[in-house]
């Protein structure tokens, strides 16, 4: 089966912030604290990788260096 070719594709990790940047188009700093979860991450990776090929994953969200598990992400990520 062929799968969909994308250079990139995007992953919030968490969707706020702990800035308040003016010109933040999130609207993340007025968002309330939400954190992806680890499980939930390698379900979506799981199903994403049967149909899709991807060159770069982005982990992104409000800030998400805020994420305590931002390292597994990663990890994971790049298995």
């Amino acid at each position: 089966m062929d799968k969909i070719q994308r250079l990139a594709i995007e992953y919030n990790l968490t969707e706020h912030c702990n800035l308040r940047c003016a010109n933040c188009d999130h609207s993340a700093n007025m968002l309330p604290k939400k954190f992806a979860t680890i499980e939930q991450f390698k379900k979506d990776l799981e199903a994403l990788s049967e149909v899709l090929h991807v060159q770069e994953l982005k982990l992104l969200g409000g800030e998400p260096l805020l994420h305590e598990q931002v390292v597994e992400f990663v990890k994971l990520a790049r298995e």
